[in-house]
């Protein structure tokens, strides 16, 4: 089946060579597409992405028990606050320590002490801090968010669930950009000089035509059809919010000889 759809692609190529091929058939594609998943684990409190959902950036889709993260971040804090007063105290100590070594009334072995006591608790501080940073990072990783404006696909899980992340991150939500396609199509690579990455095209579905703009030029061909290799060109098209189009559905870019729209 893929070798008759290059050949008609081919064939469709070589019906318009003698226009300067200005028109090439593609494919709608997603323009970006993510399978989510937690970097922690744990047990699924809630979840509230649904198939066909629209999300914004930012926006909560699954949300795991945090009550074990909360209160390593409250652990982590008190440490640092523990680590805080020490350092504080040994500093004290240290500057003492180097006073009344100038005056020669401590002895060297002596101010040595107090400095690896200072490094010592500077280092304590440090690493309480890191636990905390790390804390407060997996408590954030609790909580799956729309990483930009999409719409939800799947949905893998429910809540009770128990995630294992440990070896490796389960995708629970699968979600795709919102308000931007991808056109995807295979060119010949004698009819890829009049476009160039940044072209301004159009793009045609059933019936409607859209802005485009080339976004990639495969420079390793794809496939070979009817003698000649084919390279994939992709064109980002930006959807109105009013308008349904379906990935899959079949598009024609097109474009000036020159390489405008």
């Amino acid at each position: 089946m893929r070798r008759i759809c290059l050949a008609l692609a081919m064939l469709s190529w070589g019906a318009v060579g003698a226009t300067h091929a200005a028109e090439l058939q593609a494919t709608l594609q997603w323009g970006q597409r993510a399978e989510l998943g937690t970097l922690v684990s744990g047990v699924v409190a809630e979840v509230a992405a649904r198939p066909g959902q629209r999300v914004a950036r930012g926006e909560p889709l699954v949300r795991l028990d945090d009550r074990g993260f909360r209160a390593q971040v409250d652990g982590a804090r008190a440490a640092v606050t523990r680590a805080q007063v020490r350092y504080e105290e040994a500093e004290r100590e240290r500057e003492r320590a180097l006073e009344l070594y100038d005056r020669t009334v401590l002895s060297e072995h002596e101010r040595q002490l107090a400095e690896i006591a200072y490094q010592e608790a500077r280092a304590d501080l440090q690493a309480a801090r890191a636990r905390l940073v790390q804390a407060e990072l997996d408590l954030e990783r609790s909580r799956l968010v729309a990483p930009y404006d999409a719409v939800v696909l799947q949905v893998r899980v429910g809540p009770g669930q128990v995630i294992v992340s440990e070896l490796q991150s389960e995708p629970l939500v699968v979600v795709a950009e919102r308000g931007r396609l991808v056109a995807r199509g295979l060119a010949p690579v004698a009819d890829l000089g009049a476009l160039e990455p940044g072209a301004e095209v159009e793009v045609e579905v059933r019936g409607d035509r859209y802005p485009g703009q080339v976004s990639h030029i495969g420079l390793e061909p794809a496939a070979e059809a009817a003698g000649q290799r084919v390279y994939p060109v992709e064109v980002s098209v930006q959807i109105p919010a009013d308008k349904r189009l379906y990935v899959g559905e079949a598009a024609t870019i097109r474009w000036d000889e020159g390489g405008g729209a």
